[in-house]
């Protein structure tokens, strides 16, 4: 290449001839024979290991150091400590019936209120929402159990000593495990980064119909109706159906204790709360208020005994023996877990986007699905149903004041006793009560549906 390059000095003008070739940088390597260096494997890994930010790593892999640094104790830990009392005596009736509608004993949900929660409160960077029990995932993976469990168990023991085929605790135990599986390979493959196509139409929209599926598991109970549960597509009308074919035989007992309990809630919520907030901030337990004397009520005036008002009902003491789930059983059920993953995850992302917007910090998508996942691996060996956000819970965690993760530890601890010592107390709980709570706690969600105007503009 030849070019003609002009320099002025003073008057005159000086001509400059530049002859060289233009070389792009594999002709130049090419001409002058370089070669790049080798470079071993183990060279190669101590770079990278010189890379690596150990501070960094260690915030996002473990996100409790960040929070916890940040964490008021003098402001903060009461409110944390009365929201984990709350959620604990939420965590035994709820996840005592949600585990039944994954059709395994009702004990089971009370286990995944314990072990695996306390790997999230790890993990997890959403510091609001609360895991356990959630009616959607224990629905499917009940649909799972129902189909590939061939011993029917009466009692808790008998599950880990069956003499042929599976139980129906050892089922739960092999689609937690999947799920768990399905999650981890998810984090690696950094899929967390789907979270970003979560438009808020459509977190309203999932959240929204998953506590229509909530509330509709809730009816009977509420209602004190005789009925089937019901599974699989058209379950919401199917109910309905049912309730209103046998309406004639519900409990009026049920029914007026479940109006005094909205009442009492709506009340709060209008009038007692505003004033109790500037009295103090501590916040007033009204769902724990609720459950007591519901508890009493049953108690002494013998409702259960006169007027067959459905009770929560025996709750075993103890932990669970741990077990291996069955890896035989697994390739059968991958395509369902598949489908309880995904749930799991975008229930557990909406929620958690939600509160990250209210209260401003920020969830990582992808460390979300380590957390889940990790969750469920350890709650596979111990009999647990997949892990999944409570929508009621999350919602009555916040309203009652919990700040931090640090709820669930209070709440794991709590139930750890009552497993220990105090379970008889809580097996009188009435579930119209209950249910009522869990509803009237859905509020917010369900009258989202009053938002799909908006969603055409």
């Amino acid at each position: 290449m030849k070019k003609t390059y002009t320099v002025r000095r003073n008057a005159g003008k000086v001509s400059t001839v530049v002859n060289r070739p233009v070389y792009e940088l594999d002709n130049l390597n090419e001409q002058f024979q370089y070669e790049m260096p080798h470079k071993t494997i183990k060279e190669r890994c101590v770079e990278a290991w010189e890379r690596v930010d150990f501070i960094e790593c260690l915030k996002r892999t473990f996100p409790i150091v960040v929070w916890m640094r940040e964490y008021h104790w003098k402001y903060d830990l009461l409110s944390d400590f009365i929201s984990g009392v709350t959620m604990a005596v939420l965590h035994i009736p709820q996840g005592m019936g949600f585990a039944m509608l994954g059709n395994v004993p009702p004990v089971i949900g009370i286990y995944m209120g314990i072990f695996p929660v306390l790997i999230y409160f790890v993990l997890g960077t959403s510091r609001h929402v609360n895991q356990g029990t959630f009616a959607v995932t224990c629905l499917m993976t009940g649909k799972v159990v129902s189909h590939y469990a061939t011993i029917t168990i009466k009692e808790v023991k008998d599950a880990y000593e069956p003499k042929e085929g599976y139980t129906n605790i050892q089922i739960g135990a092999a689609v937690t495990f999947v799920v768990a599986f399905i999650e981890i390979i998810m984090y690696i493959c950094r899929l967390g980064i789907t979270a970003s196509l979560l438009s808020e139409s459509l977190v309203s929209g999932f959240t929204c119909g998953a506590a229509f599926h909530v509330v509709n598991s809730q009816l009977r109970d509420i209602l004190g109706v005789p009925i089937d549960k019901h599974l699989g597509n058209f379950s919401i009308p199917l109910t309905l159906y049912d309730i209103f074919r046998r309406i004639h035989k519900a409990n009026y007992f049920a029914i007026i204790m479940s109006i005094l309990a909205f009442t009492a809630l709506i009340l709060n919520h209008i009038f007692l709360k505003p004033r109790w907030r500037k009295l103090t901030r501590i916040p007033l337990p009204i769902e724990l208020i609720l459950i007591l004397l519901g508890i009493f009520a049953i108690d002494i005036l013998h409702l259960e005994r006169k007027h067959n008002v459905t009770v929560v009902g025996y709750i075993p003491k103890g932990f669970p023996k741990p077990s291996v789930p069955p890896f035989s059983i697994m390739p059968q059920i991958i395509v369902d877990c598949i489908f309880i993953a995904l749930v799991s995850y975008i229930s557990n992302m909406s929620m958690a986007l939600i509160f990250s917007r209210q209260f401003m910090y920020e969830i990582d998508a992808n460390q979300e699905l380590l957390a889940l996942g990790a969750s469920n691996v350890l709650g596979s060996f111990v009999s647990c149903l997949p892990m999944c956000v409570s929508l009621s819970r999350s919602v009555i965690q916040v309203t009652s004041g919990g700040v931090t993760q640090i709820v669930s530890v209070v709440s794991a601890f709590l139930l750890v006793i009552v497993l220990l010592w105090c379970a008889p107390f809580f097996e009188t709980l009435p579930r119209c009560v209950l249910a009522s709570i869990i509803v009237e706690s859905l509020k917010g969600l369900i009258f989202q549906v009053a938002h799909f105007q908006d969603f055409g503009d």
